[in-house]
């Protein structure tokens, strides 16, 4: 939770998906706008669909430590009294790197950080990035469970001279403890909306 405090206070780019469907590529594309976050926990399903987003940059890339990868976090949460839940995903900063690694990622499971930004020292290409926290207890995620978050398909939403915009549709099955006796699995789906510079 530091890292994501600090990277929402450190400059960042910060830009708004509206859910309109009056753009002129709505047609080649039936789910441009609709970008969203669905959580379901203790039989309740909840849903955010005014998504915004701020980017993180220059995070070591496990894979490959001469490249950097940026991470775009939902900055709107899903919250009540009870909970309080958002997600994000770390990916390659410019396109031709996003576009060659972009295929073999659908169908995949991919990793699931459980902390919000991570405190280790890289991310994965890919890896779901997720904040859940219970009001009255202390939780992380249960490594002994099979937490996958898999996705499903990758899009192109928007493309200008300078930027592509994808969508990444998956879901995601974490199973969250307080390390004692209490512990609690979330489902949900999302489509995360990510740029990346030509």
């Amino acid at each position: 939770m530091k890292k994501l405090s600090l990277l929402l206070i450190i400059p960042l780019i910060l830009f708004i998906s509206c859910n309109s469907s009056d753009d002129s590529n709505s047609d080649s594309n039936p789910l441009e706008g609709e970008d969203y976050m669905r959580l379901t926990r203790n039989g309740e399903t909840y849903e955010e669909t005014f998504m915004a987003y701020a980017i993180g940059s220059d995070y070591d890339n496990c894979a490959d430590p001469t490249s950097d990868l940026d991470a775009t976090l939902a900055i709107v949460y899903i919250e009540n009294s009870e909970f309080s839940f958002t997600i994000g995903m770390a990916h390659e900063e410019l396109k031709s790197d996003f576009d060659e690694t972009s295929d073999s990622f659908i169908q995949v499971t991919t990793e699931v950080d459980g902390l919000g930004v991570p405190d280790s020292e890289c991310l994965n290409n890919f890896e779901l990035i997720m904040y859940y926290d219970e009001t009255d207890k202390s939780l992380f995620v249960d490594d002994s469970q099979n937490n996958t978050n898999t996705i499903e398909n990758i899009f192109v939403l928007k493309d200008s001279q300078t930027e592509t915009e994808y969508g990444i549709q998956g879901r995601y099955e974490v199973t969250y403890t307080d390390g004692s006796d209490y512990s609690i699995t979330i489902t949900g789906d999302y489509i995360l909306s990510i740029s990346t510079l030509k």
